[in-house]
Protein backbone atom coordinates (compact mmCIF):
# COMPACT_ATOMS: atom_id res chain seq x y z
CA UNK A 1 0.00 0.00 0.00
CA UNK A 2 2.65 2.33 1.03
CA UNK A 3 4.08 1.79 -3.11
CA UNK A 4 1.04 3.29 -3.97
CA UNK A 5 1.17 6.52 -2.03
CA UNK A 6 4.46 7.25 -3.05
CA UNK A 7 3.89 6.87 -6.88
CA UNK A 8 0.84 9.09 -5.70
CA UNK A 9 3.41 11.28 -4.03
CA UNK A 10 5.51 11.20 -6.90
CA UNK A 11 3.41 12.03 -10.06
CA UNK A 12 2.01 14.74 -8.18
CA UNK A 13 5.33 16.39 -8.18
CA UNK A 14 6.28 15.68 -11.64
CA UNK A 15 3.19 16.95 -12.57
CA UNK A 16 4.58 20.27 -11.64
CA UNK A 17 8.35 19.58 -12.24
CA UNK A 18 9.70 18.63 -15.73
CA UNK A 19 13.04 18.78 -14.88
CA UNK A 20 13.74 14.85 -13.64
CA UNK A 21 17.10 16.12 -12.21
CA UNK A 22 15.46 18.08 -9.41
CA UNK A 23 12.56 16.19 -8.73
CA UNK A 24 14.25 14.26 -5.88
CA UNK A 25 14.94 17.23 -4.11
CA UNK A 26 11.91 17.85 -3.71
CA UNK A 27 10.21 14.76 -2.24
CA UNK A 28 9.00 14.42 1.31
CA UNK A 29 11.74 14.48 3.96
CA UNK A 30 14.29 14.57 0.79
CA UNK A 31 14.70 10.84 1.99
CA UNK A 32 13.57 9.85 -1.81
CA UNK A 33 15.48 10.61 -5.08
CA UNK A 34 15.91 10.09 -8.96
CA UNK A 35 18.30 8.70 -10.22
CA UNK A 36 19.61 8.86 -14.19
CA UNK A 37 21.46 6.09 -15.72
CA UNK A 38 22.28 6.52 -19.46
CA UNK A 39 23.65 4.19 -21.06
CA UNK A 40 25.38 4.29 -24.63
CA UNK A 41 23.88 1.78 -27.74
CA UNK A 42 26.71 -0.43 -28.81
CA UNK A 43 24.88 -2.71 -31.51
CA UNK A 44 23.87 -0.51 -34.08
CA UNK A 45 23.85 -1.80 -37.69
CA UNK A 46 22.13 -1.19 -40.94
CA UNK A 47 19.98 -4.05 -42.33
CA UNK A 48 18.17 -4.06 -46.18
CA UNK A 49 14.51 -5.50 -46.54
CA UNK A 50 14.60 -7.90 -49.29
CA UNK A 51 11.16 -6.47 -50.69
CA UNK A 52 8.13 -5.09 -49.65
CA UNK A 53 4.34 -4.34 -50.99
CA UNK A 54 4.01 -1.85 -53.82
CA UNK A 55 0.29 -2.52 -54.77
CA UNK A 56 -3.31 -2.37 -53.22
CA UNK A 57 -4.27 -6.14 -53.59
CA UNK A 58 -7.38 -7.97 -54.98
CA UNK A 59 -9.08 -6.78 -51.97
CA UNK A 60 -7.80 -3.13 -52.25
CA UNK A 61 -6.10 -3.18 -48.60
CA UNK A 62 -3.58 -0.40 -49.03
CA UNK A 63 -4.33 2.62 -50.50
CA UNK A 64 -2.03 3.71 -53.23
CA UNK A 65 -2.33 6.89 -54.25
CA UNK A 66 1.03 7.82 -55.93
CA UNK A 67 3.46 6.19 -57.87
CA UNK A 68 7.08 6.81 -57.96
CA UNK A 69 9.18 7.29 -61.31
CA UNK A 70 13.13 8.16 -61.12
CA UNK A 71 17.27 7.15 -60.41
CA UNK A 72 19.04 8.26 -57.76
CA UNK A 73 22.48 7.67 -56.95
CA UNK A 74 24.81 8.41 -53.92
CA UNK A 75 27.51 7.72 -51.55
CA UNK A 76 25.11 6.60 -48.88
CA UNK A 77 22.28 4.73 -50.47
CA UNK A 78 23.80 3.41 -53.70
CA UNK A 79 21.50 3.40 -56.86
CA UNK A 80 17.66 2.76 -56.81
CA UNK A 81 15.20 3.14 -59.51
CA UNK A 82 11.89 3.39 -59.67
CA UNK A 83 9.57 2.37 -62.40
CA UNK A 84 5.82 3.25 -61.71
CA UNK A 85 3.78 0.08 -63.63
CA UNK A 86 -0.34 0.63 -64.86
CA UNK A 87 -2.84 0.25 -66.85
CA UNK A 88 -5.49 1.89 -68.79
CA UNK A 89 -8.61 1.28 -70.02
CA UNK A 90 -12.10 3.03 -71.57
CA UNK A 91 -14.70 4.30 -68.72
CA UNK A 92 -17.14 3.80 -71.02
CA UNK A 93 -17.88 2.43 -74.70
CA UNK A 94 -16.66 5.12 -77.11
CA UNK A 95 -19.13 6.78 -79.28
CA UNK A 96 -17.16 8.68 -82.27
CA UNK A 97 -18.53 9.20 -85.36
CA UNK A 98 -16.41 7.72 -88.26
CA UNK A 99 -15.62 11.38 -89.28
CA UNK A 100 -14.08 12.24 -86.70
CA UNK A 101 -10.77 12.63 -87.01
CA UNK A 102 -7.69 12.51 -85.05
CA UNK A 103 -5.47 15.82 -84.15
CA UNK A 104 -2.82 14.09 -81.48
CA UNK A 105 -2.45 11.70 -78.55
CA UNK A 106 -0.97 12.38 -75.38
CA UNK A 107 0.08 10.44 -72.38
CA UNK A 108 -0.22 13.01 -69.47
CA UNK A 109 0.96 12.11 -65.64
CA UNK A 110 0.44 14.98 -62.73
CA UNK A 111 3.05 15.53 -59.57
CA UNK A 112 2.25 14.61 -56.32
CA UNK A 113 4.66 17.58 -55.19
CA UNK A 114 7.13 15.25 -53.76
CA UNK A 115 10.72 15.16 -55.07
CA UNK A 116 14.26 13.33 -53.69
CA UNK A 117 17.64 14.19 -55.38
CA UNK A 118 20.19 16.44 -56.13
CA UNK A 119 18.44 19.20 -57.80
CA UNK A 120 20.23 22.32 -55.82
CA UNK A 121 23.81 21.53 -57.17
CA UNK A 122 23.74 19.79 -59.94
CA UNK A 123 20.24 20.65 -61.85
CA UNK A 124 20.22 18.12 -64.46
CA UNK A 125 17.28 17.52 -67.42
CA UNK A 126 15.24 14.80 -66.73
CA UNK A 127 14.60 11.91 -69.22
CA UNK A 128 11.87 9.10 -68.97
CA UNK A 129 10.31 6.97 -71.77
CA UNK A 130 6.92 5.83 -72.19
CA UNK A 131 6.65 1.74 -72.92
CA UNK A 132 3.66 -0.40 -73.72
CA UNK A 133 3.06 -3.68 -71.60
CA UNK A 134 4.14 -7.26 -73.42
CA UNK A 135 2.02 -8.58 -71.03
CA UNK A 136 -1.10 -8.20 -68.57
CA UNK A 137 0.59 -8.69 -65.01
CA UNK A 138 -0.46 -11.61 -63.01
CA UNK A 139 -2.54 -12.04 -60.50
CA UNK A 140 -1.39 -14.25 -57.11
CA UNK A 141 -4.99 -15.14 -55.48
CA UNK A 142 -3.14 -17.23 -53.03
CA UNK A 143 -0.87 -14.10 -51.61
CA UNK A 144 -4.29 -11.67 -52.09
CA UNK A 145 -3.47 -10.49 -55.22
CA UNK A 146 0.12 -7.93 -53.74
CA UNK A 147 2.55 -7.39 -56.24
CA UNK A 148 6.26 -6.28 -54.75
CA UNK A 149 9.04 -3.87 -55.14
CA UNK A 150 10.54 -6.75 -57.30
CA UNK A 151 7.89 -7.91 -59.53
CA UNK A 152 9.06 -7.40 -63.39
CA UNK A 153 7.97 -5.54 -65.67
CA UNK A 154 8.21 -7.28 -69.00
CA UNK A 155 8.40 -3.82 -71.48
CA UNK A 156 8.32 -3.74 -75.42
CA UNK A 157 12.06 -3.22 -77.20
CA UNK A 158 10.74 0.45 -78.19
CA UNK A 159 9.72 3.14 -76.48
CA UNK A 160 6.09 4.94 -77.44
CA UNK A 161 7.22 8.54 -76.56
CA UNK A 162 10.04 10.65 -74.84
CA UNK A 163 9.90 13.12 -72.20
CA UNK A 164 12.57 15.07 -71.21
CA UNK A 165 12.23 18.32 -68.30
CA UNK A 166 14.65 19.93 -65.66
CA UNK A 167 13.07 19.24 -62.57
CA UNK A 168 10.96 22.03 -61.60
CA UNK A 169 7.67 22.38 -60.07
CA UNK A 170 6.63 23.94 -62.99
CA UNK A 171 8.34 21.93 -65.99
CA UNK A 172 6.85 18.95 -64.54
CA UNK A 173 3.27 20.14 -64.41
CA UNK A 174 3.78 21.18 -68.09
CA UNK A 175 5.49 18.07 -68.74
CA UNK A 176 3.78 15.23 -70.75
CA UNK A 177 4.51 12.23 -73.56
CA UNK A 178 2.96 13.09 -76.78
CA UNK A 179 2.28 10.20 -78.59
CA UNK A 180 3.34 9.57 -82.40
CA UNK A 181 -0.37 10.16 -85.02
CA UNK A 182 0.57 6.16 -85.96
CA UNK A 183 0.17 4.93 -82.91
CA UNK A 184 -2.69 6.83 -82.34
CA UNK A 185 -4.36 6.05 -85.43
CA UNK A 186 -4.90 2.94 -84.78
CA UNK A 187 -6.46 2.69 -81.62
CA UNK A 188 -8.78 5.40 -82.62
CA UNK A 189 -9.82 3.54 -85.69
CA UNK A 190 -10.28 1.03 -83.60
CA UNK A 191 -13.14 3.28 -81.39
CA UNK A 192 -14.99 4.78 -84.38
CA UNK A 193 -15.81 1.29 -85.98
CA UNK A 194 -16.69 -0.47 -82.54
CA UNK A 195 -13.61 -2.78 -82.33
CA UNK A 196 -14.99 -5.65 -80.15
CA UNK A 197 -11.65 -4.36 -77.46
CA UNK A 198 -14.03 -1.52 -76.36
CA UNK A 199 -17.06 -3.79 -75.92
CA UNK A 200 -17.72 -4.79 -72.29
CA UNK A 201 -17.82 -8.80 -71.26
CA UNK A 202 -21.11 -9.38 -69.62
CA UNK A 203 -19.18 -12.56 -68.03
CA UNK A 204 -16.03 -11.31 -66.79
CA UNK A 205 -16.42 -8.78 -63.86
CA UNK A 206 -13.49 -6.84 -65.10
CA UNK A 207 -16.00 -4.30 -67.62
CA UNK A 208 -13.23 -3.62 -70.44
CA UNK A 209 -11.12 -7.00 -70.00
CA UNK A 210 -10.65 -7.39 -74.06
CA UNK A 211 -9.21 -3.99 -73.98
CA UNK A 212 -6.40 -5.41 -71.22
CA UNK A 213 -6.04 -8.54 -73.08
CA UNK A 214 -5.37 -6.54 -75.62
CA UNK A 215 -3.17 -3.10 -74.63
CA UNK A 216 -1.27 -4.90 -71.67
CA UNK A 217 -0.63 -1.75 -69.58
CA UNK A 218 2.15 1.09 -69.69
CA UNK A 219 5.41 1.74 -67.65
CA UNK A 220 7.53 4.79 -66.83
CA UNK A 221 11.30 4.40 -67.34
CA UNK A 222 13.78 6.89 -66.12
CA UNK A 223 17.10 7.40 -68.21
CA UNK A 224 20.64 6.06 -66.09
CA UNK A 225 21.47 9.39 -66.31
CA UNK A 226 18.71 10.95 -63.81
CA UNK A 227 19.25 12.62 -60.58
CA UNK A 228 16.28 12.64 -58.95
CA UNK A 229 12.85 10.64 -57.60
CA UNK A 230 9.55 11.84 -57.92
CA UNK A 231 5.76 11.05 -56.58
CA UNK A 232 2.59 11.54 -59.20
CA UNK A 233 -0.67 10.90 -58.44
CA UNK A 234 -2.23 7.07 -58.70
CA UNK A 235 -6.20 8.26 -60.45
CA UNK A 236 -8.11 8.14 -63.00
CA UNK A 237 -8.04 11.97 -63.24
CA UNK A 238 -4.15 12.42 -62.90
CA UNK A 239 -3.19 9.67 -65.01
CA UNK A 240 -4.47 9.05 -68.80
CA UNK A 241 -4.03 8.76 -72.46
CA UNK A 242 -5.74 11.76 -74.00
CA UNK A 243 -7.23 11.59 -77.74
CA UNK A 244 -7.36 15.08 -79.02
CA UNK A 245 -9.83 14.78 -82.04
CA UNK A 246 -12.19 17.15 -84.24
CA UNK A 247 -15.19 16.71 -86.31
CA UNK A 248 -15.70 19.58 -88.73
CA UNK A 249 -15.20 22.91 -86.61
CA UNK A 250 -15.93 21.16 -83.36
CA UNK A 251 -12.74 20.24 -80.76
CA UNK A 252 -13.58 17.15 -78.53
CA UNK A 253 -11.44 14.65 -76.73
CA UNK A 254 -11.54 11.41 -74.66
CA UNK A 255 -9.14 9.71 -72.46
CA UNK A 256 -8.36 6.09 -71.26
CA UNK A 257 -7.94 6.85 -67.69
CA UNK A 258 -6.24 4.80 -65.22
CA UNK A 259 -7.83 1.62 -64.52
CA UNK A 260 -7.88 -1.73 -62.62
CA UNK A 261 -5.81 -0.41 -59.33
CA UNK A 262 -5.25 -4.32 -58.64
CA UNK A 263 -2.47 -4.31 -61.62
CA UNK A 264 -0.49 -1.24 -60.68
CA UNK A 265 2.92 -1.43 -59.19
CA UNK A 266 6.03 0.25 -58.23
CA UNK A 267 9.23 -1.65 -59.57
CA UNK A 268 11.52 -0.46 -57.25
CA UNK A 269 15.14 -1.94 -56.69
CA UNK A 270 18.08 -0.22 -54.78
CA UNK A 271 21.80 -1.20 -55.15
CA UNK A 272 24.14 -0.97 -52.12
CA UNK A 273 27.38 0.97 -52.17
CA UNK A 274 30.30 1.29 -50.35
CA UNK A 275 30.43 -0.85 -47.14
CA UNK A 276 26.43 -1.80 -47.47
CA UNK A 277 27.44 -3.46 -50.65
CA UNK A 278 27.78 -6.67 -48.52
CA UNK A 279 23.69 -6.79 -47.44
CA UNK A 280 22.05 -8.88 -50.22
CA UNK A 281 19.68 -10.72 -47.87
CA UNK A 282 17.69 -9.64 -45.65
CA UNK A 283 19.09 -11.12 -42.57
CA UNK A 284 22.58 -9.84 -43.49
CA UNK A 285 24.00 -6.69 -41.26
CA UNK A 286 26.47 -3.90 -41.42
CA UNK A 287 27.60 -2.73 -37.89
CA UNK A 288 28.12 0.70 -36.66
CA UNK A 289 31.73 1.05 -37.01
CA UNK A 290 32.00 -1.29 -40.33
CA UNK A 291 29.78 1.35 -42.17
CA UNK A 292 32.30 4.32 -41.24
CA UNK A 293 30.17 5.34 -38.04
CA UNK A 294 27.11 5.94 -39.82
CA UNK A 295 23.68 3.66 -40.18
CA UNK A 296 20.92 4.16 -42.82
CA UNK A 297 17.06 4.07 -42.31
CA UNK A 298 15.70 5.13 -45.92
CA UNK A 299 12.43 4.55 -47.27
CA UNK A 300 11.48 2.85 -50.47
CA UNK A 301 15.30 1.57 -50.63
CA UNK A 302 14.44 -0.78 -47.68
CA UNK A 303 17.37 0.32 -45.63
CA UNK A 304 16.47 0.26 -41.76
CA UNK A 305 18.41 0.43 -38.81
CA UNK A 306 18.85 -2.16 -35.95
CA UNK A 307 19.63 -1.53 -32.44
CA UNK A 308 19.81 -4.05 -29.22
CA UNK A 309 18.34 -2.68 -26.40
CA UNK A 310 19.67 -3.48 -22.75
CA UNK A 311 17.07 -5.06 -20.52
CA UNK A 312 16.62 -3.09 -17.25
CA UNK A 313 17.51 -4.77 -14.04
CA UNK A 314 14.45 -6.89 -12.58
CA UNK A 315 12.52 -5.61 -9.53
CA UNK A 316 15.68 -3.77 -8.15
CA UNK A 317 14.56 -3.15 -4.55
CA UNK A 318 12.70 0.09 -3.66
CA UNK A 319 13.13 1.56 -7.12
CA UNK A 320 10.37 1.96 -10.10
CA UNK A 321 11.02 2.98 -13.46
CA UNK A 322 9.44 6.53 -14.07
CA UNK A 323 11.07 7.59 -17.25
CA UNK A 324 12.68 5.60 -20.28
CA UNK A 325 13.93 7.96 -23.16
CA UNK A 326 15.72 6.93 -26.24
CA UNK A 327 17.65 9.73 -27.97
CA UNK A 328 19.53 9.28 -31.33
CA UNK A 329 21.53 12.61 -33.33
CA UNK A 330 20.91 12.74 -37.46
CA UNK A 331 23.54 13.60 -39.56
CA UNK A 332 22.92 17.00 -41.06
CA UNK A 333 23.79 18.49 -44.45
CA UNK A 334 23.82 22.03 -45.58
CA UNK A 335 22.06 21.04 -49.14
CA UNK A 336 19.65 18.62 -47.82
CA UNK A 337 18.86 16.72 -50.91
CA UNK A 338 16.85 14.00 -49.40
CA UNK A 339 14.99 15.16 -46.75
CA UNK A 340 14.64 13.84 -43.10
CA UNK A 341 11.77 12.49 -41.35
CA UNK A 342 9.86 14.24 -39.04
CA UNK A 343 8.89 11.08 -36.96
CA UNK A 344 10.63 7.82 -36.78
CA UNK A 345 8.66 4.45 -36.19
CA UNK A 346 9.99 1.34 -34.08
CA UNK A 347 9.50 -2.33 -35.23
CA UNK A 348 9.81 -5.28 -33.29
CA UNK A 349 12.10 -7.74 -34.96
CA UNK A 350 14.35 -10.95 -34.81
CA UNK A 351 18.03 -12.43 -35.09
CA UNK A 352 16.12 -12.79 -39.15
CA UNK A 353 15.25 -9.15 -39.56
CA UNK A 354 11.91 -9.51 -40.07
CA UNK A 355 10.01 -6.65 -39.96
CA UNK A 356 7.25 -7.50 -36.88
CA UNK A 357 4.22 -5.30 -35.21
CA UNK A 358 5.21 -1.49 -34.05
CA UNK A 359 6.55 -1.52 -30.59
CA UNK A 360 4.14 -0.74 -28.29
CA UNK A 361 4.42 1.03 -24.85
CA UNK A 362 1.79 -0.96 -23.90
CA UNK A 363 1.39 -4.68 -24.94
CA UNK A 364 -2.21 -4.63 -24.20
CA UNK A 365 -2.85 -1.76 -26.12
CA UNK A 366 -1.82 -1.38 -30.04
CA UNK A 367 -2.83 2.88 -29.78
CA UNK A 368 0.54 2.84 -27.89
CA UNK A 369 3.31 2.86 -30.63
CA UNK A 370 6.58 4.20 -29.71
CA UNK A 371 7.37 6.86 -32.06
CA UNK A 372 10.49 8.70 -32.10
CA UNK A 373 10.17 12.90 -32.97
CA UNK A 374 12.19 15.22 -34.69
CA UNK A 375 13.08 17.81 -31.55
CA UNK A 376 15.17 21.28 -31.63
CA UNK A 377 17.09 21.92 -28.84
CA UNK A 378 18.19 25.35 -29.54
CA UNK A 379 19.20 26.91 -32.74
CA UNK A 380 21.81 24.86 -33.28
CA UNK A 381 21.33 22.15 -35.74
CA UNK A 382 23.88 20.20 -34.27
CA UNK A 383 22.14 19.47 -30.98
CA UNK A 384 18.84 18.34 -32.70
CA UNK A 385 17.41 14.82 -32.00
CA UNK A 386 14.97 12.28 -32.52
CA UNK A 387 13.43 11.67 -28.91
CA UNK A 388 11.51 8.19 -28.19
CA UNK A 389 9.15 8.40 -24.79
CA UNK A 390 10.05 4.21 -24.13
CA UNK A 391 8.52 4.37 -20.21
CA UNK A 392 6.08 1.86 -20.76
CA UNK A 393 8.04 -0.53 -22.73
CA UNK A 394 10.75 -0.40 -19.91
CA UNK A 395 8.40 -0.67 -17.18
CA UNK A 396 7.05 -3.48 -18.27
CA UNK A 397 10.33 -5.05 -19.07
CA UNK A 398 11.49 -4.34 -15.39
CA UNK A 399 8.50 -6.64 -13.93
CA UNK A 400 8.27 -9.95 -16.26
CA UNK A 401 10.61 -12.23 -16.54
CA UNK A 402 13.89 -11.50 -18.78
CA UNK A 403 13.60 -11.74 -22.56
CA UNK A 404 15.19 -15.09 -23.72
CA UNK A 405 16.31 -13.68 -27.34
CA UNK A 406 18.24 -10.22 -27.71
CA UNK A 407 15.76 -7.35 -27.09
CA UNK A 408 16.16 -5.86 -30.92
CA UNK A 409 14.48 -3.09 -32.59
CA UNK A 410 14.02 -1.83 -35.78
CA UNK A 411 14.32 2.22 -36.60
CA UNK A 412 11.89 3.26 -40.01
CA UNK A 413 10.73 6.34 -41.47
CA UNK A 414 7.26 6.56 -41.64
CA UNK A 415 5.33 4.85 -44.67
CA UNK A 416 8.63 3.47 -45.65
CA UNK A 417 6.99 1.85 -48.62
CA UNK A 418 5.59 5.46 -50.11
CA UNK A 419 8.68 7.85 -49.54
CA UNK A 420 12.26 8.05 -49.98
CA UNK A 421 13.03 9.93 -46.74
CA UNK A 422 16.33 9.02 -44.89
CA UNK A 423 17.55 9.29 -41.32
CA UNK A 424 21.80 8.83 -40.74
CA UNK A 425 22.47 7.99 -38.15
CA UNK A 426 26.25 9.49 -37.03
CA UNK A 427 26.49 9.10 -33.42
CA UNK A 428 25.52 5.96 -31.18
CA UNK A 429 22.25 6.31 -29.50
CA UNK A 430 21.82 6.75 -25.85
CA UNK A 431 18.95 5.62 -23.81
CA UNK A 432 17.99 7.46 -20.43
CA UNK A 433 16.42 5.51 -17.94
CA UNK A 434 15.04 7.80 -14.53
CA UNK A 435 14.73 5.87 -11.49
CA UNK A 436 12.88 6.69 -8.11
CA UNK A 437 14.77 5.88 -5.44
CA UNK A 438 12.79 5.92 -2.06
CA UNK A 439 13.24 4.53 1.75
CA UNK A 440 11.48 1.58 2.93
Amino acid sequence: MRLFILFGVFFAFYSCNNNLSTIGQDMINNTNHIELQTIQIEEVSTIKIDSFITSTGIYYNNDINKLFMGKFEDEYSGTTQAIPCFQIAPVYQPNINAAAVLDSVTFNFTYAGEMWGDTLTDLRIQEFQLFQLNSLPELDYDESGYFYNTAPVNIQSTPLSTVVFYPKTANIKNAYFKLSHEFGEELFDKMKYRDPIFQKSAENPIPFINFLNYFKGLAIVPAESNNCMMAIRASSDSLYMQFHYHEGNVQSSISLPLSQPEYMYNRIVTEPTGPFTSLQEQQDLVSFEEAGDIALAQGLSGYMVKLTLPAPPLNRPYTTIIKAELSIKSKTFVDNIINNPQQVFVYQTNKINEVKGFLLNNPNNSNTSIIGKYTQYDANRDNDRYVFDMTGYFQYLSVTPPLQEKNEILLSIPYWTSSFDRLIIDELPLLKIYYAIYKE
